[in-house]
């Protein structure tokens, strides 16, 4: 892909869409008549991501020849890692449509979803850059339908202007910190599969653009249940967004929900089906495997690790903090050691 301003638009939507299939995947924190205050905490964790993607970024662009031992290790570490994220987001997906839809919530309807989307990401992922921001910007007004649609529930809208009152506290909310922090770190294994060639700045300028519209987003999305259900009606609401569906007029809340939530999960997996390949690809230090081989392999064993977090759930966040430890476990003494180099021969 040339180094134009179409290509930085790709990027950014592709960026964006990540963003913004989280919160559609996992919800807009909700914390009743302090919902704002836990929106501050999310995005605070949220850009806490950003500022720790940045850093990575910038340390993983030291160009030093690892060690065989030691990238084989990273390299293994980083494929279970996505494995492991992927049975996170799946097994996440096939719970949620099981709680708000018996027809689509059978294991059926679930497991092929998930080599669905195992498929796709195998597409998506064997011409990296092109493949996947193209297919961004094909899903963006599927992820964002729901929240464009939404808007036409305020047609004939009155409100009472002292239910809309949320309580403002500096108080911590660890949960929505690390629900923020691990919704947005993943862009780090985003912009690794994507592989700007190190052009630091220009991707730093891209997410950034990314960061910002999401924010955005989250504000006037927040904004709106507040205005909708009033601050302290949020408390016995799970999901804002998709009970404002049931007030559009004309339209069937559950089956366009049910389509977009789908892309979000596609989305989310396929960034971590892909980067999960790559590594694989990785392991190896001689070119002799067959392309197909790396493809089904990483298939069979994604699939494995969507069945075996059925049985051990783990959060998002825990494992995205684990792989950015990975990652300055990794590129931190090669820093160092390039930087010692540099100063001796100075």
């Amino acid at each position: 892909m040339k180094n134009t301003g179409g290509r930085h638009i790709l990027r950014i939507t592709a960026y964006y869409v990540y963003l913004l299939s989280g919160i559609l995947f996992f919800g807009i924190p909700n914390g009743g008549k302090e919902t704002f205050s836990a929106l501050i905490m999310y995005l605070l964790g949220t850009f806490s991501a950003y500022i720790a993607v940045n850093i990575c970024v910038k340390v993983s662009c030291c160009g030093e020849e690892m060690p065989a031992l030691l990238k084989g290790i990273f390299t293994i570490f980083g494929f279970f890692i996505c494995c492991a994220l992927f049975g996170t987001y799946s097994l996440e997906f096939a719970d949620f449509v099981a709680s708000i839809s018996k027809d689509y919530g059978g294991a059926r309807f679930s497991r092929f979803f998930v080599l669905a989307v195992i498929l796709l990401a195998l597409y998506m992922g064997k011409r990296r850059e092109v493949s996947f921001c193209r297919s961004c910007m094909l899903f963006l007004p599927v992820v964002i339908l729901p929240y464009i649609i939404t808007w036409f529930a305020f047609l004939g809208y009155k409100a009472e202007v002292s239910d809309l009152q949320p309580v403002f506290s500096l108080a911590v909310y660890p949960d929505y910190f690390a629900k923020g922090f691990g919704n947005a770190a993943g862009i780090f294994i985003l912009a690794r599969a994507l592989k700007n060639n190190g052009e630091y700045k220009e991707e730093k300028a891209e997410t950034a653009v990314a960061f910002v519209l999401f924010s955005v987003t989250c504000i006037l999305e927040t904004a709106k249940y507040i205005l909708w259900y009033g601050a302290s009606g949020l408390s016995y609401i799970l999901r804002p967004d998709m009970t404002m569906l049931a007030c559009v007029p004309f339209m069937n809340v559950q089956e366009i929900f049910i389509f977009s939530y789908f892309f979000a999960f596609a989305v989310r997996a396929c960034v971590f089906c892909t980067c999960a390949r790559h590594f694989a690809e990785n392991i190896s230090a001689e070119k002799i495997i067959p392309p197909w081989v790396y493809y089904s392999g990483s298939a069979c064993i994604l699939y494995t690790f969507h069945t075996a977090f059925s049985e051990f759930p783990v959060e998002e966040w825990k494992l995205i903090t684990a792989f950015f430890a990975g990652i300055i476990l990794y590129y931190v003494p090669q820093k160092i050691k390039k930087t010692h180099k540099t100063s001796r021969k100075a």
